[in-house]
């Protein structure tokens, strides 16, 4: 895992071109920029990233879920984070081949 002091922070490293990520898990209230704005930045250098917006503001869901999010309400349950984590990451099905 790779830790950002801040939304600004994360984007200028992801605009560098020398950071990629299959999955991001980002605060919505952080400085510099919040959640969805950081979000949007990261899926015009990322398209294909997964990100989860983890928030405790109401109105937050709606913005998530408008930019195509998903997200995880705090405080976050180990159980919680879970399911939203088996949901996002996919495990292929084992396919035996008939030899």
């Amino acid at each position: 895992p790779t830790v950002f002091e801040s939304g600004t922070s994360f984007v200028n490293a992801l605009t560098k071109g020398k950071l990629s990520f299959d999955l991001v898990l980002m605060d919505y209230n952080m400085p510099g920029m919040n959640g969805i704005e950081a979000s949007q930045m990261t899926h015009r250098n990322l398209p294909d990233v997964k990100i989860i917006l983890i928030t405790a503001f109401d109105f937050a869901e709606s913005e998530a879920l408008a930019n195509g999010l998903l997200y995880v309400r705090k405080p976050v349950s180990m159980s919680a984070l879970s399911r939203i984590l088996q949901h996002v990451i996919e495990v292929p099905a084992l396919v035996r081949g008939s030899n």
